[in-house]
């Protein structure tokens, strides 16, 4: 066999082989793509689910402020206005009803005030909240310098916000501190399904069916709070 006919039998096979092989290639390209594409839209579409549920926490924020720079609360917790829980806190006052949790202490960490609310009972703090009302916890002084937060309880997440208390004028030194709860329940998350037009479930660490649940928190606190 001549050189020129080994050449051109070398340069068939090359060939074929490289035919073979584009489909594979571009298949393989193809789906790399669409896996990538699919990462973009979820990752989107979390960083949403999470500035909705922002948005839902400031408002409750906004909501606080009301109350914890308002003349009466102050005057409450200073001792002049003894007939306040009697004629505010003890009432079917609508922000019972639109929040979860109402928590008031004073200076020293002393429990004002502290109930929990749903579908329109009264209850006690539960042993889930307590840290709330001690001062020297991490939670509390990460609530109070952040002044929001999203906590994980048992009864399910809650989005929780903390202030001091001060007069309308935010004058005068501090006379407490105002916290307030709500449960990011199904109803909630309903909300942000429905603004968002699309289907939202929000499941706790141990919902999730992962073993080591160290390492998917490893894995989110790595990639920069989403891990897909």
């Amino acid at each position: 066999m001549s050189l020129r006919m080994k050449c051109f039998i070398i340069l068939c096979i090359t060939f074929a082989a490289l035919v073979a092989a584009i489909p594979l290639l571009s298949t393989k390209l193809l789906l790399s793509s669409y896996e990538q594409q699919e990462q973009r839209e979820v990752r989107r579409t979390v960083q949403q689910v999470e500035q909705a549920i922002k948005t839902k926490i400031n408002d409750l924020d906004i909501v606080l402020q009301g109350w914890s720079n308002w003349d009466d609360m102050y005057y409450f917790m200073s001792g002049e206005y003894d007939d306040f829980q009697a004629y505010v806190l003890d009432t079917d006052h609508h922000i019972f009803s639109e929040n979860n949790a109402f928590i008031i202490l004073d200076t020293d960490g002393a429990l004002k005030f502290g109930q929990v609310f749903n579908n329109g009972t009264r209850s006690q703090l539960p042993p889930s909240l307590r840290p709330l009302t001690d001062m020297e916890s991490d939670l509390f002084k990460r609530l109070i310098v952040n002044g929001y937060g999203l906590i994980q309880l048992p009864e399910g997440p809650m989005m929780v916000v903390g202030r001091p208390i001060h007069d309308s004028k935010c004058q005068g030194e501090t006379m407490g501190y105002l916290l307030m709860g709500r449960y990011l329940d199904s109803k909630e998350v309903q909300q942000v399904s429905e603004n968002m037009h699309t289907s939202v479930n929000i499941l706790g660490l141990h919902e999730t069916a992962t073993a080591d649940k160290q390492d998917l928190l490893a894995s989110i606190t790595d990639s920069g709070g989403i891990y897909i």
